[in-house]
C-alpha cells in the first residue's frame, strides 16, 4: 500500500512539474491563446445556457398558448 501511495505521489508530482515547465516555457502569444480559448469556451457555454433556457421558453410559451385557447373554448 505505501508503495502504491509512493508511487502516486512521485507520478503526481512528475506531471505537475512537467506542466509547470511546459507553463512557463510558453511564449506570451501562446499564453494568450489560452486564455482567449478559455473565455471563448465560457462564452460558449453561457450561449448554449442561454439557447436552452429560450427553447424551453418557447416550449412553455406554446403550452401557455394553448390552455389559454382550451379556456377560450370552453367558455
Amino acid at each position: 500500500m505505501l508503495e502504491a501511495l509512493g508511487s502516486f505521489v512521485v507520478s503526481f508530482l512528475t506531471k505537475f512539474l512537467l506542466e509547470w515547465l511546459d507553463e512557463r516555457n510558453k511564449t506570451a502569444g501562446e499564453r494568450e491563446i489560452g486564455r482567449l480559448r478559455s473565455e471563448l469556451d465560457h462564452a460558449l457555454e453561457a450561449l448554449n445556457k442561454q439557447q436552452q433556457m429560450a427553447e424551453i421558453a418557447a416550449r412553455l410559451s406554446t403550452r401557455a398558448d394553448v390552455l389559454i385557447r382550451l379556456e377560450e373554448g370552453s367558455a
